[in-house]
């Protein structure tokens, strides 16, 4: 054996026979074969180390099973769905909790939605012998309570509308995924749902408060201005029961309530500012004593 391989040429020549030559081709096979061996060891094991990725196909697969192979094989699973969409409405459900004063009897009774504090005294020719202060709460106090019952009706009605919307949007995914990814999932989208919905209520609240400031429109309380009158001119006009009457004609103008604010302590016009605030007193039925101002509640121009 060892003189097969001390003697093994594999580039022999026959016309290269001479002892110097022959042993320049031995020299030249021991190398090859070396060099020959060094790369198929490295081949094999670079071939045994590296990873070699098999697929298999495993039919009518378990959720645990699925999650199983996820945690081991989580970058190369794929199970495809045989539904690609599916609503929300299937897999979420909203139960909606409003505030309790939308179910109290503020908003609810005629008692608090048809306040008028400023008829409760009248004289004996049917007039009302005073006008209640402009940061009178039981002046405002029945549209006060109306408001919050339109605001509580408005926020049933955007709440069922993005509801419907949600239910019928769909989920779409080609394969299935993990539990972790189905949870992060929902998140954003209730996340995003409850963003939409407050947004939705904001913008219509917004739309109409710009729209009121805007257009300068008074307030029938008045709250935020009112319009004075003052004589143009006089005539007379001959009636044929009564003779001559005498007639004025007015002008009338719009005068914008201003508001000492207890809270800034600075004056605010209704015309310069939108949202002008003071804060509201209850007083005697002779509108002039107070008796004690109203806890949380501010006087607010658009009433």
């Amino acid at each position: 054996m060892k003189k097969y391989i001390i003697t093994l040429n594999l580039f022999n020549n026959r016309n290269h026979r001479s002892n110097e030559q022959i042993q320049h081709q031995r020299i030249s096979t021991h190398s090859f074969i070396i060099l020959l061996s060094v790369s198929l060891i490295v081949l094999l094991t670079y071939v045994s180390l590296k990873n070699v990725t098999q697929t298999r196909t495993v039919k009518n697969i378990s959720i645990d099973q699925f999650n199983l192979l996820d945690q081991q094989y989580s970058n190369s699973l794929r199970c495809p769905c045989k539904t690609l969409s599916i609503e929300y409405q299937n897999f979420i459900q909203f139960y909606p909790q409003f505030h309790s004063v939308c179910a109290s009897d503020f908003v609810t009774t005629k008692t608090w939605l048809e306040i008028d504090y400023s008829n409760l005294q009248v004289d004996d020719y049917g007039y009302v012998p005073f006008r209640p202060n402009i940061d009178d709460f039981r002046q405002i106090a029945s549209p006060l309570f109306q408001l919050l019952s339109s605001f509580c009706q408005l926020s049933l009605e955007t709440v069922n509308t993005e509801l419907l919307v949600f239910n019928f949007t769909t989920l779409i995914t080609p394969n299935l995924v993990s539990q972790q990814q189905f949870h992060m999932q929902t998140s954003e989208i209730i996340s995003q749902f409850i963003e939409n919905t407050a947004r939705s209520f904001l913008n219509t609240f917004w739309l109409v408060s710009n729209m009121t400031s805007a257009n300068m429109l008074i307030s029938a309380l008045p709250s935020d201005s009112v319009l004075t009158a003052y004589p143009q001119y006089d005539y007379d006009y001959y009636n044929e029961q009564t003779g001559y009457d005498y007639i004025t004609e007015y002008v009338y103008d719009r005068k914008d309530e201003e508001y000492n604010s207890s809270l800034t302590g600075t004056n605010c016009d209704c015309q310069e500012n939108p949202f002008c605030i003071q804060q509201t007193i209850v007083y005697d039925l002779n509108a002039t004593t107070r008796i004690f101002p109203v806890p949380g509640k501010l006087h607010i121009k658009i009433s």
